[in-house]
């Protein structure tokens, strides 16, 4: 081979490194931009909730319901070591922050400081 054709294939697959590096960055930037964007705010959750509150099956109905109304919430379900669910749902605090409110079974807010040794029973990450 020629150095005239090495130099043509160093300098094309240099192009090809440079093109794919910076579709990855651009790929990883929309991806971090829209992350977020899709959450509801912490005042959405709560309103959502409310109408849900004291309802037997708390736990199983709001996130079933939350998949149809809200498919682009995202939530998750836990258990703790006495076998009591909570439910986690996501909010956006800003474009980079995300926050996070837990609910028991029916449906009274916790804080996370009382929630220990939990154990993933379901997790919801949007349609």
């Amino acid at each position: 081979m020629g150095k005239q054709t090495f130099n043509r294939i160093k300098k094309t697959l240099a192009i090809l490194l440079v093109v794919f590096l910076a579709t990855m960055l651009f790929v990883s930037i929309a991806s971090a931009k829209t992350a977020n964007n899709d959450l509801p705010t912490r005042l959405e959750v709560l309103e959502f909730v409310k109408s849900y509150q004291g309802q037997s099956n708390f736990i199983e109905t709001i996130s079933g319901d939350s998949e149809y109304y809200h498919p682009e919430w995202k939530w998750d379900i836990w258990q703790d070591e006495d076998g009591n669910r909570v439910i986690c749902f996501y909010y956006k605090i800003n474009p980079n922050r995300y926050g996070s409110i837990y609910f028991d079974s029916e449906g009274n807010q916790l804080s996370k400081l009382d929630l220990s040794n939990l154990i993933l029973i379901k997790s919801y990450v949007g349609a």
